[in-house]
C-alpha cells in the first residue's frame, strides 16, 4: 500500500511518531511515498527528521503556536498568527493537492496536521485518512480532566477537531480506553521507534533526562537544579547556549536536540534515587502544571 504522511511541525513528538509509524508500516511491506511537514516562525525542521525521510519530504507553511515568554501557549497570539498566515496556508493546500495527484496514495496518515482537516473539508476526496495523536483523547470520556483554563481547553478542542476532520482518529494513550466507533475514535498505545527496543536494559541509571520543548523552561530547570544540585540532569533542547553541548556545571548539561544521541542517553536514565526529595519536588511541579515526571524522565 502506498501511504502519504502529513506531519504537524510544531513539536517533535509528532515527528518522532511519524518516524516510528514509518518503521512499522515499512516492516509490513508498505511504502511511504511522500511526507509533508508543517513549518512556522516558531520552529525549524530538525536534522533527524530530514534524514529519516530524505527526498520524500516537502515542507509546507502550517499554523503553529505562539508562546508566553517561550513557555506556555498564548492563545490569542496564536489565533492572530494563524490569521496573518492565511495566504501561505492556501499555497500549502495547493502543494498538498499537487503531491496527492503526483504520488496517488492509497492512504493518508496525518500526525495532527491541521491543514489535512482543512483540505478534507474544502476538497472532499476518496482517499482514506487516519489522524494520529494523543490529543484525540480530549474527546474521550475517560480522559483525565483539568479544572480551569476553560478558554484554552475550548480552543485546543476546536484545533484538534479541525485537524481530525473527516478522518478516522487514533488516540495515542498510556492507559487503555474503549473505542468510540460513532466518533471514528480508536485508542492505541504510543508509537515508539524501533531503536528504543534495542537499548540495554541492565545499565544502572544515574541521572534524569529532560526534553525541553520551549527555551523559557530552561530557567525553571536552573531553579530546580539550584535546590537539588546533587541530582545529575541531561537536557535536550533546540538551541543550547553552546552547541552541541552546554555544560552548566558538573551535574547539569544541555544538549542540542539529536535523535541518535537522545536514544543512547535514554538507556542510561535513572530509575530511582537514594533521596526522595527531588522526586517529591518534581511531582509538585506536575501538580502545578509546570511539567511532569515519570519513573525515568523529566519533561518541561
Amino acid at each position: 500500500m502506498k501511504i502519504m504522511f502529513a506531519v504537524q511541525g510544531d513539536g517533535r513528538g509528532h515527528m518522532t511518531q511519524a518516524i516510528a509509524g514509518a518503521q512499522t508500516l515499512e516492516a509490513h511491506g508498505h511504502e511511504i511515498v511522500a511526507v509533508t511537514v508543517g513549518s512556522n516562525p516558531s520552529r525549524t525542521i530538525p536534522d533527524f527528521f530530514g534524514r529519516a525521510f530524505g527526498e520524500r519530504l516537502t515542507p509546507i507553511a502550517s499554523p503553529g503556536f505562539s508562546f508566553h515568554g517561550s513557555k506556555g501557549v498564548a492563545t490569542l497570539a496564536t489565533l492572530r498568527q494563524a490569521m496573518a498566515g492565511l495566504g501561505r496556508y492556501r499555497e500549502s493546500l495547493r502543494t498538498f493537492a499537487d503531491t496527492l495527484d503526483r504520488v496517488q496514495p492509497d492512504l493518508i496518515v496525518s500526525f495532527l496536521e491541521p491543514l489535512v482537516g482543512v483540505f478534507n473539508l474544502l476538497r472532499p476526496h476518496g482517499i482514506p485518512v487516519i489522524s494520529a495523536g494523543h490529543q484525540f483523547m480530549l474527546r474521550h470520556p475517560d480522559f483525565v480532566r483539568l479544572r480551569g483554563f476553560a478558554f484554552e481547553q475550548w480552543t485546543m478542542r476546536r484545533y484538534v477537531s479541525l485537524s481530525g476532520a473527516r478522518s478516522t482518529k487514533l488516540a495515542l494513550s498510556f492507559y487503555p480506553a474503549e473505542p468510540i466507533p460513532n466518533l471514528r475514535l480508536f485508542v492505541c498505545p504510543p508509537l515508539l521507534r524501533s531503536e528504543l527496543f534495542g537499548l540495554p536494559q541492565d545499565v544502572p541509571g544515574r541521572f534524569f533526562l529532560a526534553y525541553v520543548l520551549n527555551q523559557g523552561y530552561t530557567e525553571d530547570i536552573l531553579r530546580w537544579h539550584a535546590v537539588f544540585p546533587e541530582v545529575e540532569l541531561h537536557c535536550f533542547c533546540e538551541r543550547p547556549k553552546v552547541e552541541p553541548v552546554w555544560r552548566y556545571d558538573s551535574t547539569l548539561c544541555f544538549h542540542k536536540l539529536d535523535g541518535a544521541k537522545l536514544s543512547c542517553v535514554v538507556g542510561q536514565t535513572a530509575p530511582g534515587s537514594s533521596s526522595r526529595k527531588p522526586y517529591r519536588a518534581a511531582s509538585q511541579c506536575a501538580r502545578r502544571r509546570k511539567g511532569w515526571i515519570g519513573n525515568r524522565s523529566l519533561r518541561f
